[in-house]
């Protein structure tokens, strides 16, 4: 990531795909660790629309605003997740729908926050079993 950083032009945001390491992690090895982001494309990605938009703490929103941007320019549908939260929609996802109807024990619906939820299961196929 430092070279890529060193490579790009200032102010370009940085992406990055993997979600096994935290953009927190990845963003400490940065100069600007505001300008990473995380990218989790679900696959097929020219049939899915769906891409995990992924920060940490530090992560400025402009990087952020910016990458949502793009992905809806090109026909995706962002969802922004907090970094340190590994592939949240797939974890999502393997919960079923069944069970994604029922409150949870904090009272909170499948809506979730922003309907982010509802907007993950409509963008995505559910998991086969």
């Amino acid at each position: 990531m430092r070279r890529a950083e060193e490579l790009a032009n200032p102010g370009a945001v940085l992406a990055t795909g993997t979600s096994g390491i935290m953009i927190s992690e990845l963003s400490g090895q940065l100069q600007d660790p505001g300008r990473l982001v995380g990218t989790h494309w679900f696959y097929p990605a020219n049939v899915m629309p769906l891409v995990e938009v992924a920060r940490s703490e530090i992560t400025d929103d402009d990087a952020v605003e910016q990458t949502i941007a793009l992905l809806r320019l090109i026909g995706n549908k962002p969802v922004v997740v907090k970094g340190d939260q590994k592939v949240a929609v797939a974890a999502i996802l393997n919960i079923g729908p069944r069970r994604l109807s029922e409150p949870s024990s904090s009272g909170a619906t499948r809506s979730g926050p922003n309907g982010s939820v509802d907007l993950s299961m409509s963008s995505a196929s559910p998991a086969q079993p």
